[in-house]
């Protein structure tokens, strides 16, 4: 049995992130734990004092080591220990990754100005999509889904940020009045405050893949946030028009164009209708369906044109005869 980590065995190097909650630092490991060596690089999140004094963040913190340490997905970060600092506050230790974020990498691009091949905008989606089915799939909603905490590696798309993750059991399952996420990313009925499930994920996905197609800012016209959350529920729809359709077909293709708004069409909508199947979603994506007939049904893409029956056709109680 592994000695558990102590604040003693971790070098802090640098810092490369920082937010309201906290800070993230890369430190160095003073002795080997679990499968990493003496001298590996591990991820320290540091909380601040005051965010530590909100109601429940002690939970959330426990759940994000938890979700990390159970759910196992080559997409999806792999939490280490949580360790009591030198302030005697809770940090919590991650693998870590090197690369750029998802925020970051989009930003350069809309800069340059260059569009994002198409092959690798879903490649990355897939890898998302993978790992909020795993998530998913132990009844595990991550509700922060946005570019800012996915991390492009070598290795592929790794979600970060399990910070404010809800599982079936969770209070804030039914807590109406909180929001823990990001408004641009966030789904209609989870910034109102009403009831929700798996599907709030579903729909900041659909989010990113808008982004990363188009190269355009999902809701970009929008800055304040009262009337991007007030859009959302009168506008339930993406920011489709006939240029940018032409734009991306003349780019892509229209079987890739197709396959993109009929993904969009089945997760940026209602969550009655938001019926996008993750994991076969990946599977669509990574066997290329958008190269060859398909379409789609039952949350589904399949690879075949629907089958339709024949017109005229009729039923008697021995067969079927077309005519």
């Amino acid at each position: 049995m592994a000695v558990p980590l102590k604040w003693s065995d971790l070098c802090l190097t640098r810092e490369v992130g920082s937010g309201q909650a906290g800070t993230v630092w890369v430190a160095k490991l003073k002795r080997a734990y679990l499968r990493l060596e003496k001298d590996s690089q591990v991820a320290v999140k540091l909380f601040r004092p005051w965010v530590l004094e909100q109601p429940g963040q002690y939970e959330r913190i426990y759940r994000e080591l938890e979700t990390g340490r159970h759910v196992v997905h080559p997409n999806l970060v792999r939490t280490l220990g949580l360790v009591a600092d030198e302030r005697s506050l809770p940090a919590l230790v991650m693998e870590y990754y090197d690369g750029e974020s998802l925020q970051e990498y989009l930003a350069r691009n809309r800069e340059a100005g260059d569009p994002i091949d198409f092959d690798k905008a879903l490649d990355i989606v897939a890898g998302v999509a993978g790992a909020l089915k795993a998530l998913h799939d132990n009844g595990i909603i991550h509700r922060d889904v946005k570019p800012g905490n996915i991390m492009l590696t070598p290795s592929g798309p790794i979600l970060m940020d399990l910070g404010v993750v809800a599982t079936e059991h969770s209070a804030e399952m039914t807590t109406s009045g909180i929001f823990l996420g990001t408004i641009r990313y966030g789904s209609p009925e989870y910034l109102f405050g009403e009831t929700y499930d798996f599907k709030v994920d579903i729909y900041s996905l659909g989010a990113i893949l808008y982004e990363l197609v188009t190269g355009l800012e999902f809701i970009a016209e929008e800055s304040q946030w009262a009337r991007m959350i007030a859009r959302k529920r009168i506008e339930i729809e993406w920011s489709w028009n006939q240029d940018l359709r032409e734009a991306l077909e003349s780019r892509v293709g229209l079987n890739c164009v197709e396959f993109f708004r009929t993904a969009l069409d089945h997760s940026l909508t209602d969550s009655s209708s938001r019926d996008l199947g993750l994991g076969d979603f990946a599977t669509a994506i990574s066997e290329k369906y958008w190269r060859r007939e398909f379409h789609f049904a039952d949350g589904k893409f399949h690879s075949a044109s629907p089958m339709f029956e024949p017109l005229g056709s009729f039923e008697n109680s021995e067969r079927t005869v077309s005519i």
